[in-house]
């Protein structure tokens, strides 16, 4: 009496799609008939299958029973998929149904065969998980003396075999390293030899530079001596051709004091002049001009005697 309840409930449930997707009773009834068993199989065969539970790699009775299951839960998801694809060529609508109807089982049947997969195949789990494991931390103790380690076959390599290339490399980093330490500290000390010669030099010109100071301030001095005494004679020199000067020209101006006083004496004489009157044009005129060259004459007399 379950028997008929359950397929009826199942039944429903795949009708449900075949409705919602508009397809008609006959064509839904042609499609449970066709998925109606599948589904009630996997329905049976997934009860209970996620209970299956792998702790142990010694639990080989379970292991068994999920790879059981899981190849019959295969087996009918193959059967829906082959009748999948036979019964979609009908129609779009009954495609969309079929996809439908498939999924709802593949649904249910994916996640039960996937849990009974890894359960069927813990033990193999658990070695990859320790070689993938063995292999990380293998990279990461090798790392530390080798840049690249993907040179080497670290998964397939025995545990003998990795701990004497640990220790070759380490021995090899290790003496790398201390080139490199003995590289560096010679050329520091080279460098420090570099400046303290370089100090040694910069002292030196500057010793070189003030001794040239010094001798360059005592030329200079004795240059300015000699240059402030050859000033000092040539403004004696000066002094007596100025003084000398001064007195040639006081008795100079006194040899010709007289000529002088004649001279102005008679720019004086032709100032006072008195010219004719005239009464013609003509006459008045070169009066007038007799007048202007007297004039000159008188000016160029006084200029002449004021310089004698």
């Amino acid at each position: 009496m379950n028997q008929p309840t359950q397929l009826n409930q199942e039944a429903t449930e795949l009708a449900v799609v075949g409705k919602d997707n508009g397809l008609e009773q006959t064509k839904v009834e042609v499609l449970l008939s066709n998925f109606g068993e599948a589904y009630s199989k996997a329905k049976v065969l997934a009860a209970g299958a996620t209970d299956i539970v792998v702790t142990e790699e010694d639990q080989t009775a379970l292991m068994h029973e999920a790879r059981t299951k899981r190849l019959a839960l295969k087996a009918v998801r193959v059967e829906v998929e082959n009748t999948r694809k036979s019964l979609k060529e009908q129609s779009l609508r009954e495609g969309k149904a079929i996809d439908g109807m498939a999924n709802i089982i593949k649904a249910l049947i994916v996640p039960v065969e996937e849990h009974l997969e890894n359960q069927e195949k813990f033990a193999e789990i658990k070695q990859a998980e320790r070689k993938a494991a063995r292999h990380a931390e293998r990279v990461e103790k090798l790392s530390k003396y080798v840049i690249d380690v993907s040179l080497y076959s670290l998964e397939e390599m025995t545990d003998e075999t990795f701990e004497n290339l640990v220790a070759s490399s380490k021995e090899a980093f290790q003496a790398q390293e201390a080139a490199k330490a003995k590289a560096e500290a010679e050329r520091i000390a080279q460098e420090r030899a570099a400046a303290a010669e370089q100090e040694r030099i910069r002292q030196e010109n500057m010793k070189l530079k003030e001794e040239a100071a010094e001798r360059e301030a005592a030329i200079e001095a004795e240059r300015k001596k000699v240059r402030d005494a050859e000033r000092a004679e040539a403004e004696r020199l000066a002094a007596e051709a100025a003084k000398a000067a001064r007195a040639e020209e006081a008795a100079r101006k006194l040899l010709l004091a007289p000529d002088r006083e004649k001279l102005l004496a008679l720019a004086v004489s032709i100032e006072a002049l008195e010219l004719p009157h005239v009464s013609s044009l003509e006459a008045g005129k070169l009066l007038e001009e007799t007048r202007d060259f007297l004039a000159r004459i008188s000016k160029n007399l006084r200029n002449k005697a004021e310089e004698l």
